[in-house]
């Protein structure tokens, strides 16, 4: 906490796979800012994602953004958002082309450039205890620049252990 209501974090996450065959490892050193309390808030957050498959580390070209929200509307009950940008470098594209026999299909190419897949989400969170919590949330996911939102429920439940 920085200043009421106003609190800074910062942190690295890491993974590495252990499985022989696969020398895969990635990971994200982040910040994030969240204003509000304990009933009300918003989180912003920034970041650098990393991987290395084989032998090479390669980092995002843009940062990963998080923008996330929770506002309680009843004793036991609040919306919640989550949203996030993740960068991407190509993706592939489809076009109409025309086979050497002249019968129509369609191609695919890749596309190089650099853009963002988007992922939000809007739900409500149930407490139905002091240490449980279930949401249901529909999450809109846009993979491409040219592609339409594929919305897609979400049901988690947490239960706090301490």
């Amino acid at each position: 906490q920085v200043h009421k209501n106003l609190y800074l974090g910062a942190g690295i996450l890491f993974t590495q796979s252990f499985i022989t065959d696969v020398n895969l490892s990635a990971g994200i050193g982040y910040g994030l800012i969240t204003v509000g309390n304990r009933e009300h808030n918003a989180t912003l957050g920034c970041g650098y994602g990393f991987s290395k498959f084989d032998s090479s580390y390669r980092a995002t070209k843009l940062p990963i953004v998080t923008l996330n929200g929770m506002s309680r509307i009843g004793k036991r009950l609040s919306l919640v958002t989550e949203n996030w940008l993740m960068p991407r470098a190509s993706y592939n594209e489809n076009y109409p082309a025309v086979a050497p026999d002249g019968t129509p299909i369609t191609e695919t190419r890749p596309v190089k450039k650099n853009f963002y897949s988007l992922a939000v989400s809007l739900g409500l969170r149930f407490m139905p205890g002091v240490k449980t919590s279930v949401d249901f949330s529909v999450v809109g996911i846009r993979a491409n620049p040219d592609q339409n939102y594929i919305f897609l429920p979400y049901l988690d439940f947490v239960y706090k252990f301490n």
